[in-house]
């Protein structure tokens, strides 16, 4: 089976791939916003560095569905949805909490969000809080991908989500989410600045 999984989540971009029984791992910096969906660039940088590499052979892809940034989750979603309807390649969701929870069960997978959001999950559901000491309450280690944050116990890089995605869905299904689209786990509260 050939997976491609996509987190579009932080500023980075990180693809995971499972090709003819291989792993591969990309990341895509760019400065410019603009160009940070430049899909053209990335298959070109994914065939050059996997021999025999063909979009058309993807059995399967799957997506960091968020929290995180919820745009990367858009994009992520409105990209493999194009693909699905044009290879007729199936896609699926997973939660960036499990993603990083995937090899550290005993630990509260976190995600420190803009305006004192903190998103983590707890018995397997995503939750949305403000306060950092109702998650420290619930007594386990903190694991996360965020460098600059002191609470964490464990550090993951910041690719592992694209990782463990693709580990997630070879072997622990119950972790997809049950439908496709971005893991709004807080409401969304969008307010227009003019007008």
């Amino acid at each position: 089976m050939n997976i491609l999984s996509i987190d579009l989540t932080s500023e980075n971009h990180y693809i995971s791939i499972f090709y003819l029984g291989e792993y591969y791992n990309f990341e895509f910096k760019e400065e410019d916003k603009t160009k940070r969906n430049d899909w053209d660039k990335k298959i070109e940088t994914i065939e050059a560095n996997i021999n025999s590499f063909d979009i058309l052979n993807i059995d399967v892809c799957i997506y960091a569905a968020g929290p995180g940034s919820y745009t990367g989750a858009r994009l992520a979603y409105t990209f493999l949805s194009s693909l699905e309807f044009i290879n007729s390649t199936p896609f699926y969701a997973i939660s960036n909490l499990s993603a990083i929870a995937a090899n550290e069960k005993e630990m509260i997978p976190v995600i420190f969000g803009n305006n004192k959001d903190i998103f983590y999950q707890q018995d397997g559901k995503d939750v949305y809080c403000q306060d950092l000491s109702r998650v420290q309450l619930l007594g386990k280690k903190l694991i996360g991908i965020q460098p600059d944050i002191e609470a964490l116990d464990k550090l993951l890089d910041k690719n592992s989500i694209a990782k463990s995605m693709i580990q997630i869905f070879l072997e622990d299904k119950k972790n997809i989410l049950k439908e496709n689209f971005p893991n709004y786990i807080k409401q969304l509260d969008y307010r227009k600045i003019d007008g």
